[in-house]
């Protein structure tokens, strides 16, 4: 027990964060541990398929640098008031937003909805999301704190504006949420602009390593479309490996391996129509294989991730023949949460024992030595 008034030494190896917390009771607390990254496990004791989908449930992709400034479409959000504005010749109706402090205008920001048939659309957009993107791309620094995450209450809508010829001829509705629409609305998508390869290729250039590793534009991940829906899928030391990135020489990234797996076990779970064709039938049975074989692959290799302190990102330094590529803080609790989540599918102690060893790292504990 550590008393008020008590001195104490702590080597500084352990103390790399150390916050002072403010009680419901106006007391105060002083806790310190060796990770930034609080470590979350998932709730319950069974995997749910339609629950949240683990770390991205409290994370906001959309304010990403890569990804905050543009849509389905690839079409830019931009700043009216800005030097590097992006000038599109399709920029038919335009939603507008003006950031008002105190009454006073501080900005314009303009989203496309790009170019429009003459048809009758129904559009739904998330005001927050819009409103967070906006004011994030204000941040011209690379620093993560320049992000805006808006939540419930933080903006009020006052007025709704387009610019260009359109009609509105339904009523515009205000939603607290509006996931069916979003999930049919991407569903969608992905069906119109699969590609002959059965994927959704990434249509940018992607370097790692200090550029080598390179991947040109136009490749395929396992992270976001499991092998059985035409991802890539690599051998390590002979055993399958589902590449979030696939270069040669092979990455093994282990938190996009661990996430393709989860999505082999959702797609083994599908039950297809009756009336679908047999190569439809037999997905969820390829599946369910491939997901049992990059199983065995996870339980013969995870200790190549272990440090003894952490964990590994990579295992590029195998064939780079360079210095391990070891995982920060916030990426070792998704490798954790990942673990926790197979051990609700599957049971394996192994993976179970792994993920709690994990853990453990994070408060401070190492490996023993010689």
């Amino acid at each position: 027990m550590i008393e008020e008034d008590m001195s104490i030494y702590v080597y500084r190896y352990y103390l790399l964060e150390k916050v002072l917390f403010k009680n419901k009771d106006h007391s105060s607390r002083f806790e310190w541990f060796t990770s930034y990254s609080k470590i979350r496990v998932p709730d319950g004791n069974s995997y749910d398929p339609f629950g949240p989908f683990g770390h991205f449930a409290t994370y906001s992709v959309e304010t990403r640098d890569r990804v905050r400034c543009i849509s389905a479409e690839t079409v830019w959000i931009t700043t009216l008031q800005s030097d590097e504005i992006m000038s599109m010749d399709f920029l038919t109706v335009v939603f507008l937003y003006v950031i008002f402090f105190q009454y006073i205008c501080l900005d314009f920001f303009s989203f496309s909805l790009g170019k429009l048939n003459d048809s009758w659309y129904s559009v739904t957009r998330d005001a927050l999301m819009d409103a967070s993107r906006a004011l994030s791309s204000l941040n011209t620094s690379k620093r993560k704190e320049g992000n805006v995450v808006l939540h419930p209450g933080d903006i009020r809508l006052v007025s709704l504006g387009f610019r260009g010829k359109l009609t509105v001829r339904q009523k515009v509705r205000q939603s607290s949420s509006a996931n069916d629409k979003f999930f049919i609305t991407a569903a969608d998508w992905m069906v119109k602009n699969q590609n002959k390869e059965g994927g959704w290729s990434v249509p940018v250039e992607r370097s790692i390593a200090d550029r080598r590793l390179v991947l040109g534009a136009g490749w395929h991940s396992a992270m976001a479309q499991p092998a059985s829906l035409g991802g890539v899928m690599n051998e390590l030391f002979g055993h399958p490996w589902y590449e979030e990135y696939p270069t040669t020489p092979g990455s093994f990234v282990l938190n996009g391996f661990m996430y393709a797996l989860i999505g082999l076990y959702d797609m083994s779970k599908v039950i297809p129509a009756v009336e679908a064709p047999d190569n439809i039938k037999t997905g969820p049975l390829r599946a369910r294989a491939l997901f049992e074989a990059g199983l065995d692959s996870l339980r013969l290799f995870i200790p190549l991730y272990d440090t003894g302190s952490g964990s590994i990102y990579d295992l590029r330094h195998i064939g780079l023949q360079t210095a391990p590529n070891l995982a920060r803080w916030d990426y070792h609790a998704v490798h954790v949460y990942l673990l926790k989540w197979l051990v609700q599918i599957t049971g394996d102690k192994i993976l179970d024992e792994t993920a709690d060893r994990w853990i453990a790292y994070s408060y401070g504990k190492r490996a023993k030595h010689n």
